[in-house]
């Protein structure tokens, strides 16, 4: 069954770790289950949630609760406000405009801006074209330098349609287009940071708005992060 959701008291006392072993469970409370019955005789069941955690801890020691293991820093930024240095999912992530903007630059002669402008319209396409949280987006793991399935099969996608397009197979293109799609990210996360530089300065010498600081400080970490991967990509 559906787990119910519930404000928990507390629970957001607990800072983020990376498979930190501490769970949340929806349990039933034996105790009430047994003790308690209505008038007409039957079992009450009282339910709790449950925090446990596969560590061994020690009396003081903080505890720790994985906001979740698969979270990149954007998401977690969006999310929670921080980003982890070591964090161990770094993704970039890129939309179907984006896909073909870098093969319109790429291949001019197949993916003219008509073509591109009617690619986004087109019925079996526009599933790409509607931001959701439900629609798999085209990402790539800046950690190990490759693309995922996501980003693979949208790559793929390109190099079809130049041939239902009427040209013929491209074995260059799919390479050429993630390369454009890294070196366009590479330049917008740098015009990002020196932005960001800027606007951190103006912040510090202003002293208004100080309590902004440290979130931009963790864009900018990210950021830096992404342009570190990508340049030795």
């Amino acid at each position: 069954s559906q787990v119910p959701l519930a404000l928990i008291p507390g629970l957001d006392l607990f800072n983020h770790a990376f498979g930190s072993g501490t769970q949340i469970q929806l349990v039933e409370d034996t105790l009430e289950r047994n003790n308690n019955k209505d008038t007409e005789g039957s079992t009450r069941t009282q339910k709790a949630w449950l925090v446990s955690s596969s560590e061994s801890y020690q009396a003081g020691d903080q505890v720790f609760l994985s906001y979740g293991d698969d979270k990149d820093n954007w998401k977690l930024l969006l999310t929670y406000g921080f980003s982890v240095s070591d964090n161990p999912n770094s993704l970039i992530f890129w939309s179907w405009q984006d896909l073909l903007d870098a093969a319109n630059r790429v291949r001019q002669d197949v993916f003219s801006d008509r073509v591109c402008t009617q690619l986004m319209k087109h019925p079996q396409l526009q599933a790409y074209t509607v931001l959701s949280e439900n629609r798999a987006t085209f990402s790539y793991d800046a950690r190990r330098r490759e693309p995922r399935e996501s980003l693979w099969n949208g790559l793929n996608m390109i190099s079809n349609l130049a041939m239902q397009l009427g040209h013929p197979r491209d074995d260059t293109l799919v390479a050429e287009v993630l390369g454009e799609l890294k070196q366009k990210r590479l330049e917008e996360a740098e015009a990002c940071q020196h932005e960001l530089k800027n606007q951190i300065k103006l912040l510090k010498d202003s002293k208004e708005l100080f309590e902004w600081i440290p979130f931009l400080q963790s864009i900018q970490d990210t950021l830096n992060q992404e342009i570190n991967f990508l340049s030795i990509s």
